[in-house]
């Protein structure tokens, strides 16, 4: 006898996500259908044998579907999803079949701005105390094509709210919600609604690690199993801070603010957040503490280019929303004797750019506008600084060149997406870099 129909599952998605739910189902060897809203993309070689759906799903099949599981790009109002909604249908995520086959404990990180950074630090220092960890989820392979490998010790993961969205069993040793700030409004419409999607990190968590300057990233439901971090003194012994120059734990010091090879208050902040998870982690904070003084970053985040003729360019293409920007320019403008001269633009994904005024008002001396949404950054910021649109990213750079003078910063921190003249953000960032070093 065949598999009945009603022991599908829908897997909706046919990006890399979707992709990596269908190899782990054939795996298990679970009867799959997959469902993609766009009507012309090639259908997977690997996938024959499966039903494939493009542009549209017949609802009456739901009928014979016991669960969906849907990638995370998916926009979650699509009519097969509200239908399923409405008849039961359990909606689950790639990170909730993750969950169901690891057995080596979770540390998750989530924020608006700094997430693949505390990711990638938490994960270095794991390897460095000894305890083999794998980083994955929202940076590098999709988790379920993790499960190829032998289990590490420690699954580090970075998750988006659209990846939380739909994730109902992380249940982790410890969650992180790094910041707040405004972006994906195009997704989630309100930032009640964003915030409620990161604070699902929380759900199940043995502890949750909270930004005591973000009120937003408190734990929704009152907890005693909790610890916070700032760049302010810390309010117990188990919480970190800073104190007289140096990141601490409670009383204890740890290191100075100046031996971080991260530059950039926020990147303080980000320092403190690894240093929590470790901690809960069990390790050793000694390497740890060893790694924030040689780890210098990821491309594309703050990453200084070149310093030529006296003049500094910095790269922070991941700057793809407000929060990351003003972070970004927070971080670098105590560093800048001259002016700091910024690059932003893209799309903006229907974010509010008046938030940048202030901080654009008091560093920012020239602005160069770039994308799609240059006109609405002019109208935004025009009145707080000097404003000069560029119609390619090579006009930029040159015009920057132009305007620059020594002990200038050129900071490329967008505010926007890129996928307007450009594949990614990596796309973007490469393009600036490659640029500079023409010069």
């Amino acid at each position: 006898m065949g598999v009945p129909l009603e022991n599908r599952t829908l897997v909706i998605g046919l990006g890399i996500t979707g992709l990596a739910i269908a190899r782990y189902l054939q795996r298990k060897q679970q009867l799959f259908e997959i469902y993609d809203t766009r009507p012309d993309i090639a259908r997977p070689k690997a996938l024959t044998g499966h039903q494939v759906f493009l542009g549209q799903y017949p609802i009456t099949r739901l009928k014979h579907i016991k669960r969906i599981v849907c990638s995370p790009g998916v926009a979650l109002d699509i009519e097969v999803l509200q239908a399923a909604k409405a008849q039961n249908i359990p909606i689950e995520s790639d990170i909730d079949c993750f969950v169901d086959e690891v057995s080596s404990p979770i540390v998750a990180i989530t924020g608006t701005n700094g997430k693949t950074t505390v990711t990638s630090l938490v994960g270095e220092m794991a390897n460095a105390a000894g305890v083999k960890a794998h980083v994955a989820g929202n940076i590098g392979e999709p988790v379920l094509d993790c499960l190829n490998q032998a289990e590490p010790r420690l699954w580090v993961l970075e998750l988006s709210s659209f990846q939380l969205e739909l994730t109902h069993r992380l249940q982790a040793l410890a969650s992180a919600f790094l910041n707040l700030s405004n972006d994906h409004l195009d997704r989630h419409q309100t930032m009640d609604a964003y915030q409620k999607a990161k604070q699902r990190i929380y759900l199940g968590a043995k502890l949750c690690i909270y930004n005591r300057e973000d009120k937003a990233t408190y734990p929704s439901h009152n907890t005693d199993e909790s610890i916070s971090f700032g760049l302010d003194e810390p309010q117990g012994v188990t919480d970190f801070g800073v104190r007289d120059g140096a990141l601490v734990q409670g009383e204890k010091a740890l290191l100075l603010t100046s031996e971080l090879a991260l530059k950039g208050t926020h990147n303080v902040a980000n320092a403190l957040a690894a240093l929590a998870l470790a901690h809960i982690a069990g390790l050793d904070l000694a390497p740890c503490i060893s790694v924030l003084k040689t780890f210098k970053g990821l491309p594309h985040r703050c990453q200084v280019v070149r310093i030529k003729d006296k003049v500094t360019w910095v790269n922070d293409s991941k700057g793809t929303n407000i929060g990351s920007t003003e972070a970004a320019i927070y971080g670098l403008a105590p560093q800048v004797t001259g002016s700091l001269i910024l690059i932003a633009g893209g799309q903006g994904k229907g974010a509010d750019f008046t938030m940048l005024r202030d901080v654009v008002q008091q560093h920012v001396q020239k602005l160069i506008l770039i994308g799609e949404d240059a006109g609405l950054l002019e109208k935004a910021l025009g009145d707080v600084t000097t404003t000069e649109y560029a119609h390619s990213m090579e006009d930029a750079v040159k015009l920057a060149s132009k305007l620059s003078k020594p002990d200038d910063l050129v900071l490329l921190s967008p505010a926007c997406a890129s996928f307007d003249w450009f594949d990614n953000f990596n796309h973007r960032g490469d393009v600036f870099a490659g640029l500079v070093e023409a010069l």
